[in-house]
């Protein structure tokens, strides 16, 4: 029985220093939403096209659209009438369907290994795709669609832990819609003002609060970005440390019983578990 399984992202739109006083007439919605509407194709090598199709709205921020390369080869097949071997055209056309909502910035990519092996593979492609429109290139702008992992692992192992003695967690610069208050905003801020493109911060002690670094993990996590923790298990033992990265958030449906606007619902309740 077949199945669809999708991989959340996070989209980005990284704005440069001098957006802080120029070029500011766009919000990261608005421009999420230019880039699908205008079905962007890219030819990423010779005869490799990549395509944005399909799209179709589901509700007033969120729906749906396809994405895939078309690939030009030929095949040998025998002609029977004349007794020979010949070479014929033939174009192919895979895609894979995903699923946004513009207001959160976020994608969720069904599988596809005919595409690419991975869906982080498709990602790097919607990258290419959406860093090519007039509109991003304008404004300067850098695009990241990153994974969003689940942390629910790593918070178990920090929560259960004997100490937490090291916190380290990562972030970009500014666009994330939701971004916390206590870490991710001002950050993404500083490294926007000291013209960098990502950051990390590291805290340690003897016994860090990890109430702070739960919070902390989901919000790395809800914007696509890294964490890692260096925890004592139990008393006495040696110290360990543990990533957030690998662990990618997914849903997954039978093909018969697939559709859109559920999917698209699942993908938001996803987010706001991750989130907190």
């Amino acid at each position: 029985m077949s199945t669809i399984e999708f991989h959340l992202f996070r989209i980005k739109f990284i704005k440069p220093k001098q957006m802080l006083l120029f070029n500011n007439d766009w919000t990261p919605s608005q421009i999420f939403k230019y880039l699908i509407d205008e079905k962007p194709s890219l030819e990423l090598k010779k005869d490799n096209i990549w395509h944005i199709g399909n799209l179709k709205l589901i509700d007033e921020s969120g729906g749906s659209f396809a994405v895939g390369r078309t690939t030009k080869t030929t095949v040998g097949k025998y002609d029977s009438e004349t007794g020979d071997f010949i070479e014929e055209y033939f174009e192919e056309s895979p895609y894979t369907i995903c699923l946004y909502d513009i207001n959160i910035g976020l994608i969720a990519i069904a599988k596809k290994s005919k595409l690419t092996p991975t869906t982080k593979g498709i990602a790097n492609k919607l990258t290419k795709l959406f860093s090519s429109s007039a509109n991003v290139i304008d404004r300067n702008l850098d695009v990241k669609i990153d994974l969003i992992n689940d942390p629910e692992n790593f918070i178990q192992k920090i929560e259960s832990s004997f100490n937490l003695k090291k916190f380290t967690s990562h972030f970009t610069g500014p666009n994330p819609i939701d971004a916390d208050e206590l870490f991710q905003k001002p950050l993404s801020v500083y490294c926007q003002a000291i013209n960098g493109e990502k950051g990390k911060v590291i805290v340690e002690g003897t016994g860090l609060d990890t109430d702070v670094a739960v919070s902390v993990a989901k919000s790395s996590a809800a914007t696509g970005n890294e964490a890692s923790a260096r925890i004592i298990e139990i008393r006495g033992s040696a110290g360990k440390t543990i990533n957030l990265k690998g662990d990618p958030v997914k849903i997954t449906y039978k093909e018969e019983e697939f559709k859109n606007d559920m999917a698209l619902n699942d993908m938001r309740s996803e987010y706001a578990r991750v989130r907190g």
